[in-house]
């Protein structure tokens, strides 16, 4: 994360192909790594945004649980996933959903 200032968006695409398959079967620590990491390649690729915010969404804890899932935020990011969405983001980024 602390290198992310210093990459240029095109370091980004790398990233996705890298992380994308880890998102699926890796544990929620893991998991929660990722959606950091998404978050601050965000900052410097805007086109991101939506979806590290929606991945983060996917993977939410509770905030006084350790590792206990919020089932209503997970339930709501993936309502949010519709063709508007899919307009919204790129090809690659759907990688990552």
């Amino acid at each position: 994360q602390e290198i992310t200032p210093s990459l240029g968006t095109e370091s980004t695409s790398k990233i996705i192909k890298t992380v994308s398959p880890l998102l699926v079967d890796a544990e929620i620590g893991v998991r929660l790594c990722i959606c950091d990491l998404l978050n601050s390649l965000a900052k410097i690729d805007v086109s991101l945004d939506l979806v590290a915010k929606c991945i983060s969404d996917m993977n939410a804890i509770l905030p006084m649980e350790v590792d206990d899932l919020d089932y209503e935020t997970i339930t709501n990011a993936y309502a949010k996933i519709d063709a508007e969405f899919f307009n919204k983001s790129s090809e690659q980024h759907m990688m990552i959903i």
